[in-house]
């Protein structure tokens, strides 16, 4: 019994790692397709770095709108994602092909999302698969106890999920609410370390990742911190408010490729203005994604981020234009 669980471990171990590094490709993915969007097909196509928002945002928009028509509402949001694994206990992992394909073609069209929406419902199902798969293993392992190295082996990793797989909530399995906890966060951390090994060795440059820019801090900058608070409070107060009162209007799923052409046509015209408007303010690190010239500092309103989350939200929060706001 003993070989058995430390085989069991090893296989949660390397699945979890597997799943980090799952994420951190998806978010290589994400600037693949945003470099493919916004330099490489331009170039071919003759577009001036001015224009590129215009013909990139609108037929955009209309794609998502008909992704969204046919394939349902996807990706979710961090909060409609949790919502759904409170509410079932469960969330579906069948779908994943239709989070990645809405995902990466919101995300490459340039939507002032992040992608922590669409990476919320792959990971969510990455976990949810590898959880089932591990009440699986635990049901068998009285018969497998006793096994030679290889039958133990062959067992866990051949392990099949039949239809409806395990019935046993995950709970049941623990002996403690503590012992949960702990494997929880032993098994997060793991996945943790997948993930930032995989930039460790290969470090992402593109407009999505993490970036480490260099800082010359001067003590005069702590005087404007207060300030920054108390406007973000405001456009936060701002944004939760417009939310609301869109979700009236944009709540049902009527319509939804116009809705999407709609964000799509909102975001080329406000990318004219800054171009910090697009990918939730990343950094357009390539200097060939740099579209407009910006607009004197007077105008710098248009590069808060809260003020871009209202702007959009109106147009595309049930319709997910924008991922997770």
């Amino acid at each position: 019994m003993r070989r058995y669980h430390l085989l069991t471990t090893i296989y949660l171990a390397v699945w979890s790692i597997l799943i980090g590094i799952a994420t951190g490709l998806y978010l290589n993915a994400i600037n693949f397709v945003i470099e493919l969007f916004w330099h490489h097909l331009p170039t071919w196509l003759g577009i001036p770095g001015p224009w590129r928002a215009v013909a990139i945002c609108l037929p955009g928009g209309l794609l998502i709108g008909i992704v969204q028509k046919y394939l349902g509402p996807a990706p979710l949001t961090i909060a409609e994602v949790l919502n759904e694994v409170q509410q079932t206990g469960h969330f579906s992992y069948h779908r994943w092909w239709k989070i990645l394909v809405a995902g990466l073609l919101i995300l490459g069209a340039g939507a002032s999302a992040g992608p922590e929406a669409s990476a919320s419902g792959l990971v969510a199902g990455m976990i949810y698969w590898l959880g089932r798969r591990y009440k699986l293993i635990r049901d068998q392992a009285g018969a497998y106890a006793h096994q030679s190295f290889w039958a133990q082996n062959r067992a866990i990793w051949g392990t099949r999920l039949a239809q409806g797989g395990p019935t046993k909530p995950l709970t049941a399995y623990f002996t403690s609410p503590q012992q949960q906890k702990r494997f929880y966060w032993c098994w997060t951390l793991v996945a943790l370390g997948g993930f930032f090994g995989y930039f460790h060795f290969f470090p992402q440059e593109g407009v999505i990742g993490f970036h480490h820019p260099a800082l010359t801090w001067q003590w005069q900058g702590s005087l404007v911190v207060i300030p920054a608070v108390i406007t973000g409070w405001g456009f936060g107060f701002i944004f939760v408010k417009v939310s609301k009162f869109s979700e009236r209007w944009l709540g049902h799923p009527e319509h939804p490729i116009g809705k999407a052409c709609l964000g799509g046509a909102l975001l080329a015209l406000t990318a004219c203005f800054s171009s910090d408007i697009l990918f939730s303010d990343r950094p357009l690190c390539a200097p060939s994604l740099q579209l407009s010239a910006r607009l004197p500092d007077q105008f710098g309103i248009l590069k808060a981020d809260h003020y871009k989350r209202w702007l959009f939200a109106g147009v595309a929060r049930r319709n997910h234009f924008s991922g997770d706001l």
